[in-house]
C-alpha cells in the first residue's frame, strides 16, 4: 500500500523496508538481475530501476495513461504487464515496449505468465462476471499480392512482339531456302535466330501460330542476338570442350563442378540429358560462377523465373 517497498536477501528468510516509492499502490515486482527491475501498480505506475532500487523512474510508453496495472511476468527477453484494458509487452528485456488497448471492452486482466518459449497467457474477468484467458500470437501477414504488369504486344504491322515469324515461301522452295528460318520477334523490334531445333523446343512444344510476313518486312526487322537454351531445361557442352554447363537467364553459363552435383540436379541419367553446342554458337553465351554444390542451382526454380523470350534478353 501506498508505494511501499521491501525487499530479502536471503530468500525471504528477513525483510527489510526500504520505503515508499511511489504514491499509488504498487502490486507486482520483476526483477531481471541484481540491478534492473520494475514494478506497477494503479492509476499507470510503472517504475524501472537500473541500481537495485535504490532510485525509480516512470516507464513510458506509448497506451499506457492512468490504467490500473496489476500484475508483471518475464522469461527470458520477454516481459508483460497485465493491467485494466490493457496489456503491455516488451521483447528486448524492457528496452522497448508495445501496449494492447482494450478500451472497447470491459477486460480487467489479473494476472500473465510467460513460457520459456514466449507464449503469453493473461487471465482475468469480463465485466467483473465472466472469467476470459487470452493468448498472445503475432499475427502473420499475408505476403502481399503481387500483379504481373500487363504486357501489350508491340504491332509492328505484319507481326508483333513476342510472334514467331518467317517468310513466306514461293512455291518449290527447299528444306535450305532462308523462308524456312523462324525468328523470335522481340520486344525492340528485332529477330532473333533458333540456331536449331533443339534450342527452339526448349522454348515452344510445336510449330503453331508461326506467322508469315513478307520478304520486305523480314528484311527491315534487325537481326538480334541468337536465341540461347532456355535456363533451366538441360545441361549444355561445346563440342570441343569436356566442361558441362547448367543455363541460367540471359544465356549465362555455369559450369558444374563435379559428376555427383550434376546427378543430385538432373538425376541418375544426368548425363543423357547434356545438349552438345556448336563452337560456331559461342559468343552467343557468357560465363558465371561455378556450381560446386547443389544448393549453387535449382533447375525449377531458374526455368520457372523466365516464362518467355523477351525476357531472356
Amino acid at each position: 500500500n501506498a508505494g511501499e517497498l521491501v525487499s530479502t536477501e536471503d530468500g525471504g528468510a528477513h525483510w527489510s523496508r526500504i520505503g515508499s516509492i511511489s504514491v499509488e499502490q504498487l502490486q507486482g515486482v520483476y526483477f531481471k538481475d541484481a540491478q534492473n527491475g520494475w514494478v506497477v501498480g494503479t492509476k499507470g505506475t510503472l517504475l524501472k530501476t537500473t541500481n537495485s532500487g535504490s532510485s525509480w523512474s516512470q516507464v513510458a510508453i506509448s497506451g499506457l495513461l492512468s490504467q490500473d496495472l496489476h500484475a508483471i511476468s518475464a522469461n527470458g527477453d520477454v516481459i508483460v504487464v497485465s493491467g485494466k484494458n490493457l496489456l503491455l509487452r516488451s521483447e528486448d528485456a524492457g528496452v522497448t515496449w508495445t501496449a494492447k488497448s482494450f478500451e472497447d471492452t470491459t477486460l480487467n486482466f489479473q494476472d500473465v505468465a510467460v513460457d520459456t518459449d514466449g507464449t503469453t497467457w493473461a487471465a482475468g474477468t469480463k465485466d467483473d462476471v465472466w472469467s476470459k484467458i487470452y493468448k498472445f500470437e503475432v499475427a502473420v501477414e499475408p505476403p502481399p499480392v503481387v500483379i504481373p504488369p500487363v504486357v501489350v504486344p508491340t504491332d509492328f504491322g505484319e507481326a508483333s512482339s513476342g510472334d514467331l515469324i518467317k517468310t513466306k515461301c514461293t512455291t518449290g522452295a527447299g528444306v535450305n531456302d532462308p523462308c524456312k528460318a523462324i525468328y523470335f520477334l522481340s520486344e525492340d523490334g528485332k529477330r532473333h535466330a533458333f540456331p536449331n531445333e533443339k534450342v527452339y523446343f526448349t522454348w515452344y512444344l510445336n510449330f503453331n501460330g508461326i506467322v508469315e510476313v513478307s520478304a520486305s518486312f523480314m528484311s527491315s526487322r534487325t537481326l538480334g542476338k541468337n536465341v540461347t537454351y532456355h535456363p533451366g531445361t538441360k545441361m549444355v557442352k561445346f563440342q570441343t570442350s569436356p566442361s558441362v554447363y547448367v543455363v541460367e537467364k540471359g544465356g549465362v553459363l555455369r559450369a558444374i563442378g563435379s559428376e555427383q552435383v550434376a546427378a543430385e540436379l538432373y538425376g541418375p541419367t544426368w548425363n543423357k540429358q547434356i545438349d552438345d553446342i556448336s563452337d560456331a554458337f559461342f559468343g552467343n553465351y557468357t560465363f558465371g560462377a561455378k556450381v560446386s554444390l547443389v544448393s549453387e542451382y535449382n533447375p525449377q526454380s531458374t526455368e520457372a523465373s523466365v516464362d518467355n523470350l523477351n525476357a531472356n534478353f
